[in-house]
């Protein structure tokens, strides 16, 4: 619609108004603390599980992961997720089929390219030499070494010492952030886009090293401050979007054996024998130091032996989307499946035996809710911070899919599979490399300010609600078929998207993709990516 203002949508990989705040406090962020002021802010309510796939992909389609059938960075078959995999349009998309002109860079899964009304730098883990990640295919030749391979071959390795490498990671992430920005800084100078993003996940592996030394962060984040306040000084009269697509805290130390507490419970029938349980710790332990190629082999092995399930649901016949560990989560010895009525089925969902009728699987699940939320440890501190039934936070045709019953730990546990002596005690699996985590953290955050944007403070949206808003801003009509809302109170009464009407249209549908995905080189680096970040 002709007088709609640009709009610049920013994502911060994993920024939290926990470290955000504590910077402010100290003096730091002078930008951002002007925009508080005079903009909107506040928690942005991220996916579960809490991880940057399937965060991003919901924030961009405006549709839970029950429709978009994507929980996780790799698919059933072990692949990488890439853009071939959304069937449901993203908000560049949406607003391209209208008219608008944009320019999207560094976002994750964008690759292979597709077609849009504007330019596209694919963000992701690895490309390897891959020569054509960008649409039109020309523009690779104004994005430079965009995706700095060579840093991230040096980081895989200077990680092995972190404590004696953390001050060079910290500059690698510095000069990755620069060039980054600085090409998103000079195509939206080059040309006048309706809407323009930009990535900044370096927000995310910079915490993800560098938590135990908060300097490092604050240090960091007042680089990316001044940098968007450059931006905001050459778009005076855009509004901007400040988004994350979860939030963080401290890499976790003890364990919840989820199996075990099911046992007690009566839900899970496990082996009475000293042997099973023995197998099931010495699996964790090999499973914390052998090489990943090893881990692999021994896992199609292990599958092998308890057989391969479906490639589709038996509910509904959809393609499976979840990850590998979907199911029988682990496999793990000594339990005795055909007497189990709920067990772990992956890291954030508990699983109730399918044979069951509805009544009885609803009473268990109501069941496991009541008691995750009561549960404690041995010092009365609690060991998880939410559980919900999977109706409450998800819809869509995955939805049968997923586990009945969805939890997230506190950040100091993680939920392990493995029968034990205890229901909690030592993580031996957790990641030595990371003292940053984010899996359990779903308080992302928002920050909103331009011309049309009012002062709000302490607002509480969701990841769905960003494809509304952002449509509403540029003048676009919303598909009916959108899970999020149209964040309306953050806008002037007197603003054209104050008075103007919301309104829609019919579902925004499926789409087409082209293109190929990774090669197996690539899946492979993406793969070694995600493991030294702790994802797999």
């Amino acid at each position: 619609m002709a007088g709609d203002r640009q709009l610049v949508v920013i994502g911060l990989d994993g920024a939290t108004w926990d470290v955000l705040e504590q910077a402010i406090e100290m003096g730091r962020l002078p930008f951002v603390q002007s925009r508080m002021a005079e903009g909107t802010w506040g928690t942005l309510w991220s996916t579960v599980p809490c991880l940057t796939c399937p965060a991003v992909p919901t924030l961009f389609s405006g549709v839970n992961p029950g429709r978009t059938g994507i929980f996780d960075f790799v698919k059933s078959d072990g692949a990488p997720v890439s853009a071939l995999d959304f069937e449901v349009p993203m908000l560049w998309e949406l607003a391209s089929t209208q008219n608008k002109r944009c320019c999207v860079t560094n976002v994750r899964f964008t690759y292979p390219p597709q077609p849009l009304n504007g330019v596209l730098v694919c963000g992701g883990l690895s490309f390897g030499k891959r020569e054509a990640y960008t649409y039109p295919p020309e523009l690779m030749g104004k994005v430079g070494d965009f995706h700095s391979e060579q840093i991230q071959a040096r980081t895989h390795r200077l990680t092995k010492d972190l404590d004696g490498n953390r001050e060079q990671i910290y500059r690698d992430r510095i000069i990755q952030h620069k060039h980054r920005f600085g090409v998103f800084r000079g195509l939206m100078q080059g040309s006048r886009y309706d809407l323009g993003i930009h990535w900044v996940g370096t927000t995310d592996s910079i915490q993800h090293y560098c938590w135990d030394h908060q300097e490092l962060i604050h240090d960091f984040f007042d680089v990316v401050d001044a940098d968007i306040a450059v931006l905001w000084e050459e778009l005076p009269e855009a509004n901007f979007i400040i988004v994350s697509d979860h939030g963080f805290a401290g890499a976790n130390t003890q364990a919840f054996y989820v199996n075990t507490w099911l046992q007690e419970m009566g839900y899970l029938a496990g082996s009475r024998s000293r042997l099973a349980r023995s197998l099931s710790h010495i699996r964790g332990h090999i499973r914390d130091r052998i090489s990943s190629r090893r881990k692999q082999q021994l896992k199609r092995l292990w599958r092998g032996l308890a057989g391969d399930a479906s490639s589709r649901s038996d509910v509904t016949g959809e393609r499976i989307r979840l990850p590998a560990f979907q199911g029988a989560y682990g496999l793990e010895p000594g339990v005795r499946w055909d007497e189990t009525k709920a067990y772990l089925a992956c890291k954030w969902g508990i699983g109730v035996a399918p044979e069951l009728d509805r009544c009885e699987k609803d009473r268990i699940s109501e069941d496991l809710i009541h008691r995750l939320r009561q549960l404690t440890d041995d010092a009365g501190q609690p060991v998880i911070q939410a559980a919900w039934r999977r109706e409450e936070l998800y819809s869509g045709k995955y939805l049968e899919q997923l586990p009945e019953v969805l939890f997230l730990t506190t950040p100091t546990y993680r939920a392990r599979p493995q029968l034990s002596t205890g229901i909690t005690g030592v993580d031996r699996e957790a990641d030595r490399r990371v003292s940053g985590a984010h899996d359990v953290a779903r308080n992302g955050i928002i920050l909103a300010w331009g011309p049309d944007i009012d002062r709000h403070e302490a607002i509480a949206a969701d990841l769905v609600d960003i494809v509304p808003t952002a449509l509403h801003l540029l003048g676009c009509r919303i598909p009916s078929d959108l899970d999020g809302e149209v964040l309306g109170t953050m806008f002037k009464q007197a603003s054209m998207p104050g008075r103007r009407r919301i309104e829609y249209v019919g579902p925004g549908g499926t789409k087409e993709r082209v293109g190929n995905g990774y090669s197996a080189e690539e899946a492979k680096a993406i793969k070694g990516r995600l493991r030294n970040l702790g994802y797999l």
